[in-house]
This record gives structure tokens, C-alpha cells and sequence, in this order.
């Protein structure tokens, strides 16, 4: 039995060191492919692959697409051509591939002759670092998200980030090099908290990636109709702070990019100790207006609203309520409101 567990265990080291290498060797493969041609060349190609690949239903994305006709049906708004805005989806993250090794792993400047930003946004971004009492960024998986920390370290505004390692820790090597590249500093998600709280305390710009994906012990809100989870990081280093709160974006605009800067969102220390779903409700609100307008920003080739947390619901009472929700929600159904578990005072 001993020497059977030695050589399970000498097999599965085995295989994840073949993993490593293939990941490796696709990434290297890919970074030499996409470099052999122009941007251009690929953007258009992709753009062909996009417009085909959009009049199929694609899974998760198609599923994510019917919850949002779902709000869209319900808040009187007109529906959505489905076919059109999986195309552009495909089209934009076949571009964020292409990007990552043209534009990231590349010249700043390279990427800055295709981004625009209003003047009056890039001064209110300077505002906020001239400050020096740090900012907590938040910006959702939107549009190209990384893209985003190239443009604000070109304007001297460089980010920090809470990074999640990836299975593979080559290729997680590899991601991190290029952030940092670009002036990025990392912060590992559990190991560096402490570290990622002075570098916002002594004014810098912290950035936290979040959407509607918390975990159970998340605040829990209405987001498109149904009961979602949003992440307590923002909440819970802003009560270690004086920092102020600004969402930004970094969205496709055709070939080019637009990175937004928007007004802080006000809050208090008392708000964040007594009412924090007071403040997690605008950051749900806003990401809600962006989704419904633009959702080929937003989706992905999974499935942004899963069904999670069942064990939470059971607690609450509420998950038979929450999951004929969501399967209603799924078929571009108009689901149950809400607000009626609230009201009955099922959700502490």
C-alpha cells in the first residue's frame, strides 16, 4: 500500500507538471502567433469569427443575455437584439485576447494613441491622487478591465490590485508580469490585505474588481431582478480608511477604448457600520444601469448568475422563492419581485 500511494502521488505531480508545460506552451505559441500579424489584421478576422459565431445560442452567455431581457421586460424597457450584442460581445473578447499581447505586453503609448478620456474626467482623476488620502477604485469585469491600469499609470496614477492566483502558477507568473510591467502593484488576496490597506492609507489607487458574485457571507441585494450577492471588499477597506470611493470603466468603443472616471460615491463610517446595504445598493444600481445598457461590455462565456448560496437561502427561508426566480429569470421570464422577502423579514 505504501509504495501504491508513492506512485499515485509521483503520478499526479507528473500530470501537474505536463499541465504547466502545455499552459506554458500554449501561452508562448499564442504570444508569437498574434504577434506575427498586425492588430489590425486579427481585429478583422476575429470580427468575421464574431458575426458567425453570434447566431448561435452560446450557453452560458445566451442565459446571462435572457436574465437581463428579463429586467429590461420588466422595467418597460425595449428588448434587446440578442443575435447583435452576442456578436459584439464575441468580437470584443476575441479583442481583449488580442490586446493582452499587441497592446499590455507592449509600449504604454502603444495603447494610449487608442484610448479616450474627457478632459474634465482625467482632471477629477488627478484630483483625486493630488489628495493624497488614497482611492478605492472599483470597476466591474467590464469591457477590458485590464487595460484599464495602463492608462492610469501612463497619467501618473498608477494602481494597486488584489490578484487571484490562477491553477497554474506559470501562467500566473506570466499575467503578473505584465501587470507589473505596466506599474501595477500586486497584492495577493489573502496575504497582502495588510499591505493593500497601507498603500490606500498613504494615498494611493487601489483597485478591487468586483461584480455581483459574492460570496455567502456577501451583501446580499436585488440586481436584475434577482437576489445576488455582492463582495464586502470595498466596504471593508474603506472602514480601514479615509479613502474616497470613484467607479471607473475601461469599455470597447469599435477598435479603440474609452476609460471613464466617474464621481466618487458618497458614504459615511457610521453608514458602513450600521446600514452597509445602503452603500453596496449604489454600487448595485450602478453596475444594474451599465448591464442593462450595454451588456456586450459584461458578458462572458459563463454563467454570471448561477444559482449559489443555497445554504444561506435555507437559512432565510427563501431559497424555493429564489431559485423559481432564477429559473423564470433564465427563460427571459419576468421573475417575482424581490422585495417581497424583504418585507417579510426573512433577510437579516
Amino acid at each position: 500500500m505504501p509504495g501504491t500511494g508513492r506512485r499515485a502521488w509521483l503520478a499526479l505531480a507528473g500530470a501537474v507538471k505536463l499541465q504547466a508545460f502545455l499552459i506554458s506552451g500554449l501561452y508562448l505559441l499564442a504570444r508569437f502567433v498574434i504577434r506575427l500579424f498586425p492588430r489590425k489584421l486579427w481585429l478583422r478576422l476575429f470580427g468575421f469569427v464574431a458575426w458567425i459565431l453570434g447566431s448561435f445560442p452560446l450557453g452560458p452567455a445566451h442565459k446571462t443575455l435572457n436574465v437581463i431581457q428579463s429586467r429590461r421586460k420588466a422595467l418597460g424597457m425595449p428588448l434587446l437584439n440578442t443575435r447583435k450584442v452576442l456578436r459584439i460581445n464575441i468580437f470584443y473578447l476575441f479583442k481583449n485576447f488580442v490586446d493582452f499581447f499587441h497592446l499590455l505586453d507592449g509600449p504604454p503609448q502603444k495603447f494610449m494613441s487608442l484610448v479616450h478620456c474627457s478632459s474634465e474626467e482625467l482632471v477629477r482623476l488627478h484630483q483625486y491622487r493630488d489628495s493624497q488620502k488614497g482611492t478605492l477604485v472599483w470597476s466591474p469585469h467590464w469591457g477590458n478591465w485590464e487595460a484599464g491600469a495602463i492608462f492610469m499609470a501612463v497619467n501618473d496614477c498608477p494602481l494597486g490590485s488584489l490578484y487571484f492566483e490562477q491553477i497554474d502558477k506559470g501562467l500566473n507568473g506570466r499575467i503578473n508580469q505584465v501587470r507589473q510591467n505596466v506599474g501595477t502593484r500586486l497584492f495577493h488576496q489573502r496575504k497582502g490585505l495588510r499591505q493593500a490597506v497601507e498603500f490606500l492609507k498613504s494615498g494611493g489607487f487601489l483597485c478591487i474588481l468586483g461584480d455581483q458574485d459574492g460570496t455567502r457571507a456577501g451583501c446580499f441585494l436585488e440586481f436584475c431582478g434577482l437576489l445576488c450577492s455582492f463582495p464586502r471588499a470595498s466596504e471593508l477597506f474603506l472602514k480601514k480608511s479615509d479613502a474616497a470611493f470613484v467607479p471607473v470603466y475601461c469599455a470597447h468603443r469599435g477598435d479603440a477604448y474609452e476609460f471613464r472616471v466617474f464621481p466618487e460615491i458618497p458614504f459615511s463610517q457610521e453608514e458602513l457600520r450600521e446600514s452597509p446595504q445602503t452603500f453596496h445598493r449604489r454600487i448595485a444600481i450602478l453596475l444594474e444601469t451599465m448591464v442593462l445598457e450595454e451588456p456586450e461590455q459584461w458578458l462572458l462565456f459563463y454563467d454570471r448568475f448561477k444559482f449559489r448560496h443555497n445554504s444561506r437561502l435555507q437559512e432565510w427561508g427563501i431559497e424555493d422563492f429564489c431559485r423559481s426566480s432564477f429559473q423564470k429569470a433564465w427563460k427571459g421570464e419576468i421573475p417575482p419581485k424581490v422585495s417581497e422577502p424583504y418585507q417579510s423579514g426573512r433577510i437579516g
